[in-house]
Formats: C-alpha cells, sequence, structure tokens
C-alpha cells in the first residue's frame, strides 16, 4: 500500500508522518469506508472476480461478472440444468412425457379383405363397405372399411376389364399406342364403336307406324315394317327422333316405296337432329306392311 501522508502534528520537532506510523491502537475507533470499485464483463467461460482494492482508509470492491453466452455459443445444455416456469427440470418433465408415449398403444386394425369373382359381388362388397364409414366411430374401424372397399373396387376394375377385354379380343398388354388395348385413350374410343356395332335394334316410339334403327360403325339403318293407323295422301307425320350419335352428317331425303302390291310412294327424310318424317303421296292402311329400308352415315 502506498505511503499516504497524514500530515505534520504539533510535536517536539513537528515531523510528518504516514500511515503506517500508527499503531492498531493508535487507529482504533477510525473507520475505513468501503466504495463500490470497478464493474468488469468477462468472458461466458471465466469465473467471477471480487478484488479489494486500498486507497487510504478508502476501500474499493471491483467485481468481474461473465456475461451470458449467444445464441451460436451455446453448443449443448443438459436437461438438468433446465427450469420449467412450474419449478420442475426439463429432464423430469421429458421423463413423465416418455412415460406416456410407451404407454400408447400401436394403431392395429382389422386388414383382412376377401376375393371377389364377379362384378357385382365386388360392387356389393364396395357399397357396403363404404356405407359403413360413418363419422363419430373408431378411426380402426374407418381404416377397415376404407381398405376393405378399395380392395373390393380394385377387384372389380379388373374384372370389367377382363369382361370389356372379352367383347373385342382385347388381349394384349397394356399399351397407349395400340388399338385393342382396354387401358388406353384410343381404345376406349374403338371400345364404344364396338359396343355400337353389337347393341341390339331399337324402335322409335310415335303412333303411326313401326319405325327401327340400329348402328354398326358409322352406318345407321333404318327400317318401316308396318303401319299402326291410316296415313293419308300428302299428309306428314313425324315418326320420331334419333338420339345422339344417329344422326346424319347433315340432313337428306329419299323417295321411297311402300308396301308390296301396289307401292306407294312417300318422301322420307331426316333432319340433321334426328328428326324422321314420311308424307306419302297415296293413303295407307291400318295395319299394312310397308316395308322400307334405307342406311346412312352418322356424324
Amino acid at each position: 500500500m502506498p505511503k499516504l501522508n497524514l500530515g505534520k502534528v504539533v510535536g517536539d520537532k513537528g515531523d510528518s508522518f504516514v500511515f503506517e506510523d500508527f499503531t492498531p491502537e493508535q487507529l482504533d475507533g477510525l473507520t475505513p469506508k468501503m466504495l463500490k470499485g470497478n464493474v468488469t464483463t468477462l468472458d461466458p467461460d471465466q469465473n467471477a472476480t471480487v478484488d479489494i482494492r486500498k486507497d487510504g482508509l478508502n476501500n474499493y470492491i471491483d467485481f468481474g461478472i461473465p456475461r451470458g453466452k449467444n445464441g451460436s455459443e451455446i453448443k449443448s445444455i443438459s436437461a438438468e440444468n433446465v427450469e420449467m416456469a412450474n419449478g420442475n427440470t426439463l429432464e423430469n418433465a421429458m421423463t413423465a412425457a416418455n412415460e406416456s408415449i410407451s404407454g400408447i398403444e400401436e394403431p392395429a386394425f382389422d386388414d383382412t379383405t376377401s376375393t371377389y369373382t364377379t362384378l357385382a359381388e365386388s360392387n356389393t362388397a364396395a357399397e357396403t363397405t363404404s356405407n359403413a364409414i360413418q363419422s363419430h366411430t373408431s378411426i380402426f374401424s374407418t381404416l377397415s372399411n376404407m381398405k376393405k372397399s378399395l380392395s373390393a373396387i380394385v377387384q372389380g376394375l379388373k374384372i370389367l376389364g377382363t369382361n370389356v377385354g372379352g367383347i373385342h379380343g382385347i388381349s394384349s398388354a397394356l399399351d397407349s399406342q395400340r388399338e385393342d388395348i382396354a387401358a388406353s385413350s384410343k381404345a376406349v374410343s374403338v371400345l364404344n364403336s364396338n359396343l355400337m356395332e353389337i347393341s341390339s335394334t331399337q324402335e322409335l316410339t310415335n303412333n303411326y307406324m313401326r319405325v327401327f334403327y340400329s348402328k354398326r360403325g358409322q352406318t345407321i339403318s333404318l327400317y318401316i315394317e308396318q303401319n299402326k293407323a291410316k296415313l293419308s295422301y300428302n299428309t306428314a307425320y313425324k315418326l320420331g327422333t334419333l338420339p345422339n350419335g344417329y344422326c346424319p352428317l347433315r340432313s337428306f331425303a329419299n323417295m321411297v316405296a311402300l308396301g308390296r302390291d301396289t307401292p306407294v310412294m312417300a318422301y322420307l327424310s331426316v333432319g340433321s337432329g334426328g328428326d324422321v318424317t314420311l308424307r306419302p303421296y297415296g293413303d295407307l292402311p291400318v295395319e299394312g306392311y310397308t316395308y322400307c329400308y334405307i342406311t346412312f352415315v352418322c356424324k
């Protein structure tokens, strides 16, 4: 500690003196001052320090305080050193959570499926299990019914594909570039044409004559076979309207002969919208046989 000149006292010689010149007994009763000294910020890994620095009767306390680590400096923190808001440690909280998780049962549901050999069976099974899927029921029951329903649908599609293939000899492997493959868009178009070709003859509804029509490819055949009522001279009779897919490319009209023994000429027209109209140029009796047959190309 540096020498402190305490001044001069009246004595024999009046010599000056310093703090160390006094004995403890002489300093008894004098109170030193304790003052805050310097505060220094230390690195996070350093230990805190406290130092007392004296200056005469003044004592200064100097502090060294480590700062906290920032996010980039924190590598890992032990769970036992992290305290939750309720005073519990993170380690204890995780232990309880792990015990709860270990008690959860693994999901399990009935994943068995049935085998169906007909389209009707698969359709019925798919609809039944699909209808069983309802809200406010066990998720495991829902998953089970979903799998059963999807399995029935997939099997139904396979059966349908086999049945469709048999209509027109579709038997080769999947290849969208081939016309005889059920899976390709081209094959769907071809299949539609094939289905039309094998469709049965249908009748146009009217009160005058029995009129039938059928389709093979893009060709429509129209038959007039028998009268239902007496048809009068030069009167137009609408015999019905052909459905979409059976209408001609454009409207046309033909003169046709109706009847066997004494044929009657008639004007038969088919509009682009499918309307079929007949205008006979002679009377036609009830139940008279008036066979007529024409063909045309549809749209």
